[in-house]
């Protein structure tokens, strides 16, 4: 199909080029004739001539360059089709490789030693026995390793009752604080409404923050109610970056288009990424001022200390 419409777009052409040279010199015999009949001088026709002239020769030698411009195109078109054999690029692939194996052993090394540090924990580096499902059968709850699929104990909790306990959304209600129950404001309560505001607007700040808490968390506990297929797929999207056989001899050796379409894939992976790191940053920064506003309760005593001495009351007398 490209191969005809080429065909047809120079056959197009070569047609215009040999009929412009069939009736340029009728055109030009016509001129020439009405130049001479309206009594245009001799001097006048050699200068139009001379200017002919020089454009044809311009005009040739620019197509005589042609040559020469198209010369460092197929260069370049030579050198992106030939595979990449240098030391620097096989060092790159070498040192990539080894660093994303190094962070995935890395990763499993620490998933195993955290048996070690938990039966320490709990054995208190063993000065108490080791805990038993009967003994300590929430154990699951209280360990991050549940989250990671790898928990304390490999048997299922259970209830009073028998049924199975959700270890993993025991552990996010743990470790955001959520467990930590809080007496919510009475209206028939005996204080100053002072006291009465205060406490009010702890039970506020506290359980605002502890909401956060538990839905920043909650992301651990969904990818462990999904199989963890979040973090599996992540595991396989490095070993596929980082492989030396199956993608960095592929980049190495495959014509240079397929190679960009290949980089725009991961460029647009690479966006995804960046905004869910943007939410982590997010997240951070607003768990960093709720601290700050768990600092500001925490300090409330200290501040109410001061500032009685200062009115030299006695705090709590109000």
């Amino acid at each position: 199909m490209m191969k005809t419409r080429i065909k047809a777009y120079l056959a197009v052409i070569i047609t215009a080029f040999l009929a412009t040279l069939f009736f340029i010199k009728p055109l030009i015999a016509d001129d020439f004739t009405n130049m001479f009949s309206s009594g245009c001088s001799l001097c006048d026709t050699n200068h139009y001539l001379s200017e002919v002239a020089s454009y044809t020769y311009s005009t040739l030698a620019a197509v005589n360059n042609i040559p020469a411009l198209l010369t460092p195109l197929t260069k370049l078109a030579e050198a992106m089709l030939v595979s990449d054999s240098s030391d620097a690029t096989a060092t790159f692939q070498g040192d990539f490789t080894s660093y994303a194996n190094g962070l995935l052993n890395n990763n499993k090394q620490q998933l195993s030693i955290q048996t070690t540090f938990q039966n320490d924990f709990f054995t208190q580096n063993g000065k108490n026995p080791a805990p038993t499902t009967t003994s300590l059968p929430f154990a699951n709850e209280l360990t991050y390793t549940t989250m990671l699929n790898k928990p304390f104990f490999k048997d299922t909790e259970k209830d009073a009752n028998g049924n199975d306990v959700d270890s993993a959304l025991k552990y996010v209600e743990n470790a955001s604080g959520q467990a930590i129950p809080h007496i919510a404001p009475g209206t028939n309560w005996k204080g100053s409404q002072t006291n009465q505001d205060k406490y009010k607007q702890f039970y506020q700040t506290i359980s605002a923050i502890q909401t956060f808490n538990t839905y920043v968390m909650s992301e651990m506990y969904v990818n462990a109610k999904n199989n963890f297929n979040l973090s599996n797929l992540q595991i396989k999207l490095m070993q596929d970056a980082s492989d030396s056989d199956n993608w960095f001899k592929q980049v190495a050796s495959e014509e240079i288009g397929i190679v960009f379409r290949q980089l725009l894939l991961f460029t647009s992976q690479i966006y995804v990424v960046l905004i869910n790191l943007l939410q982590t940053n997010n997240n951070m920064v607003q768990a960093q001022a709720m601290t700050n506003a768990l600092l500001i309760v925490g300090n409330q005593f200290t501040e109410q200390s001061l500032a009685s001495n200062a009115q030299g009351m006695t705090y709590g007398s109000s």
